[in-house]
């Protein structure tokens, strides 16, 4: 007998090995101080809560912010992030990256953020 609890197949949890980031929303803020970020995964287990990493890098490669989210137990997460200065006439690369422990990244994402001007 097969027990199907989930309306919709695709919210039924995946094994460890298909956890995957899905989406990778990033939003500077008005005050050009801060960037909202937003994050979806593969529908997981309890047991298998993934880590993220997340790094804020400019151009030239240098790491501007960072963070990261140890064992998530939410599939959708929403956190802000604190850049060093208002920033101007600049591109900006967010990079999440999808972990579990010691194991290399099993996914990742990037999203680049053309900084013109914010205004405070």
């Amino acid at each position: 007998m097969d027990l199907n609890f989930f309306s919709d197949p695709q919210l039924a949890p995946k094994p460890r090995s298909e956890i995957r980031i899905e989406s990778l929303v990033v939003t500077l803020l008005p005050d050009g101080n801060r960037l909202s970020v937003e994050f979806d995964t593969t529908p997981f287990l309890p047991i298998d809560r993934p880590s993220i990493s997340l790094a804020v890098r400019n151009t030239s490669g240098a790491i501007l912010s960072s963070s990261h989210v140890i064992e998530s137990v939410h599939e959708h997460v929403h956190i802000t992030l604190h850049l060093p200065q208002p920033l101007a006439d600049t591109n900006l690369i967010v990079h999440a990256e999808l972990y579990y422990g010691e194991e290399p990244p099993q996914a990742d994402a990037y999203q680049r953020i053309d900084v013109t001007n914010p205004t405070p």
